[in-house]
């Protein structure tokens, strides 16, 4: 039981992480579903510039692919994850971008 007037501190990085709702949840995996996530919030929480995020990053990913149609992984320096407890995310992903 948490006593009343206790200061209690949320990690958002720990979010997404249940490995019973998110199998190898450590992994970054593009086919991965998200209908449970949480990185918007939930029920009254919900974040409203959600809907707008989201335009934004399709808008922008399907830009750059046009420009960008292959992509890959580079090889060097190597992939580091943000040291955050508010965030999962990359500091570093080298990636190596041609056109067709």
């Amino acid at each position: 039981q948490i006593p009343q007037g206790a200061n209690i501190t949320i990690f958002y990085g720990a979010a997404n992480r249940d490995p019973s709702a998110f199998p190898q949840p450590d992994e970054f995996r593009l086919d991965r579903d998200l209908r449970n996530h949480v990185a918007f919030g939930m029920g009254i929480h919900y974040c409203l510039g959600a809907p707008l995020a989201r335009a934004e990053t399709r808008i922008t990913l399907n830009a750059f692919l046009d420009r960008f149609p292959v992509l890959r992984r580079g090889a060097a320096p190597a992939v580091r994850q943000t040291a955050s407890h508010l965030v999962f995310g990359f500091s570093h992903l080298p990636l190596v971008l041609g056109a067709r």
